[in-house]
């Protein structure tokens, strides 16, 4: 850290702490002005070294300097934590502006199917003046595209029961494959005027990338919190709509003629049939293997078919195995490709 003398460390320059005691002030100082001696180490940086440790040593040596010096640096603290919070909020503001969005697009998306399937002459003048949106996307979009100039938790009021004031506050969180898959309990920060508070959320099992999670917040009557999911990249698993997908390596043989293969599961390891004929890409699905969900109900699972060939090429009888599966395709395997990507825009 910086101080306001001349953006210096006094503590840090004799390896100590602000706790140290005057014993352990001199001691560093007796060791470090032995290392740093022009006598000892002669150069123009060993001099300034020298110089240094001697300044820090004066003022923290003397009870008044050393006080006056804490003080100079707490003031320092406080100003650099609110400069750091300015930046994380601008940081946060910039971050949210394409979650945000994605938000607002699906909550306008499904209020407009609703409208619809509501047939009636009361809803369809609503979505007409409102362009088919409700005063809750109105309120939160009119910040949401202000969200550079804006507090992160857009706020907007209205009369609730009770007379309440609500707030919505976006949050986005991010959480690891198993978290998003069992779910599980995750502290957030949620912005309020120019401070942050730490709230404890629950997230759902069964979250995938860009999920909305909205709740209350039980610590603030009237606040809803928007939760905006951001899910950790795993090496083989990933969590799509369909359903929880595992990355399945096999071998060409496996692919070619079918093969049962032990596989994990969130339960622990099964045997599962690959079909004969499987294409890299193919899934396969466990019906019932998947997410637990809070009702009692059961996601499913895939396997994603990967083929993998062998890296030792050169091994004897691989290249004339290859040319041998290779004359079973009658036309190029790349038949379907055009010369030129998007040569005809119509299909």
């Amino acid at each position: 850290m910086k101080s306001p003398r001349g953006n210096k460390d006094y503590y840090q320059v004799l390896g100590l702490n602000s706790s140290a005691t005057k014993d352990e002030i001199r001691r560093a100082y007796r060791i470090l002005a032995r290392r740093y001696h022009p006598d000892v180490n002669p150069g123009r940086d060993s001099s300034d070294k020298f110089k240094l440790i001697a300044e820090a040593y004066r003022v923290l040596n003397d009870s008044e300097q050393r006080r006056k010096f804490d003080q100079e640096f707490e003031n320092a603290q406080a100003a650099r934590s609110a400069s750091r919070m300015k930046a994380y909020t601008e940081s946060a503001r910039a971050n949210f502006q394409a979650q945000s969005r994605a938000f607002l697009r699906e909550q306008e998306a499904k209020e407009r199917a609703e409208n619809r399937a509501q047939k009636s002459p009361k809803a369809a003048s609503k979505e007409s003046n409102a362009q088919g949106r409700s005063p809750f996307v109105e309120k939160i979009s009119k910040h949401i595209h202000g969200a550079l100039k804006k507090p992160l938790s857009f706020p907007w009021k209205k009369k609730a029961q009770g007379h309440r004031v609500q707030e919505i506050s976006l949050i986005e969180v991010s959480v690891l494959v198993s978290e998003a898959i069992l779910g599980m309990r995750k502290t957030v920060e949620v912005i309020d005027g120019e401070s942050i508070r730490k709230i404890s959320v629950r997230i759902p099992p069964g979250v995938r990338n860009g999920s909305v999670v909205r709740m209350r917040n039980k610590q603030s009557p009237g606040q809803e919190l928007v939760l905006i999911i951001q899910v950790a990249h795993h090496t083989y698993i990933s969590i799509e709509k369909r359903g929880i997908v595992v990355e399945l390596p096999v071998t060409p043989e496996e692919a070619l003629v079918g093969a049962s293969i032990k596989v994990p599961t969130l339960e622990g390891p099964l045997m599962l049939k690959v079909p004969p004929g499987s294409q890299s890409g193919t899934y396969i699905r466990l019906r019932g293997k998947g997410v637990h969900y809070p009702k009692g109900d059961r996601g499913d699972l895939f396997y994603r078919v990967l083929i993998r060939i062998p890296e030792a090429s050169s091994r004897e009888g691989v290249v004339e195995a290859a040319r041998f599966l290779s004359e079973g395709w009658n036309n190029s395997v790349r038949s379907d490709l055009p010369d030129k990507l998007l040569g005809n825009a119509s299909q």
